[in-house]
């Protein structure tokens, strides 16, 4: 009877010890897939936050250099349309004042009777 009780406890004792290693090894298991879940999607994420900022980064870069090249364009076509004396830049428009400064404070900047000079000023000797 004493054998009986003995191979008794002994099957107890083993199947609790397997049920709760079975148990422990179903945790961790659901951990360890948990764990996983969590990177792929923080992977998921970077990847796409990655992206999202390349995409706007070029987006940018191609929006700045349409700008810049219309800005050129328009300066060139009007610079070539409208010719110096007239043109958009200011510093033509200074050009323009000074000269008309200069041919009223110097009257001998432009062609005399006798003279081939040409009518606009010498700029070299004006300073506004």
């Amino acid at each position: 009877m004493l054998v009986v009780v003995v191979v008794a406890v002994i099957v107890v004792v083993v199947v609790v010890a397997v049920v709760v290693v079975a148990v422990l090894m179903l945790v961790v298991v659901v951990i360890v897939i948990v764990i996983l879940a969590v990177i792929i999607v923080l992977l998921i994420v970077v990847v796409v936050v990655v992206v999202v900022v390349e995409v706007v980064v070029v987006v940018v870069v191609e929006v700045i250099i349409v700008v810049v090249v219309v800005v050129v364009v328009v300066v060139v076509i009007s610079e070539t349309a409208l010719g110096t004396n007239e043109s958009v830049l200011p510093h033509c428009d200074v050009r323009m004042a000074c000269i008309h400064h200069a041919q009223s404070h110097y009257p001998d900047t432009g062609p005399t009777r006798h003279s081939t000079r040409s009518i606009m000023p010498d700029t070299r000797r004006i300073s506004c």
